[in-house]
């Protein structure tokens, strides 16, 4: 019995990791999308970075971003997913925005 729920526990474990993966995903073609909506709809509204108060403050960061810039990119790499004693998930990822302007072929 034992074996069996460590086998169902690491097939849901896959499963929510695939699913995390695919969250990220989809926050990644928005932000290189500009959907600034469908953005905000995926951060709580008590999410905080190192750099961003809170989702009010990246709403007018994206916004910013968006005026200035004719296209972002926004890739997620190095993606750890650690299940933690509690049974939430732990995501540490690098990632990277690139802006560019090319009315003056800068990046």
């Amino acid at each position: 019995r034992q074996k069996h729920d460590k086998f169902i526990s690491t097939r849901q474990q896959q499963a929510d990791e695939k699913t995390i993966r695919a969250f990220y995903q989809k926050f990644s073609s928005a932000y290189s999308g500009r959907d600034k909506g469908k953005i905000m709809s995926m951060v709580s509204d008590s999410w905080t970075s190192s750099d961003i108060s809170g989702a009010g403050e990246l709403e007018t960061v994206l916004e910013n971003a968006y005026d200035t810039f004719d296209k972002i990119d926004y890739k997620v790499s190095g993606m750890n997913i650690k299940q933690l004693p509690d049974g939430k998930y732990q995501v540490k990822y690098n990632s990277q925005i690139t802006g560019y302007i090319t009315d003056q072929n800068m990046k």
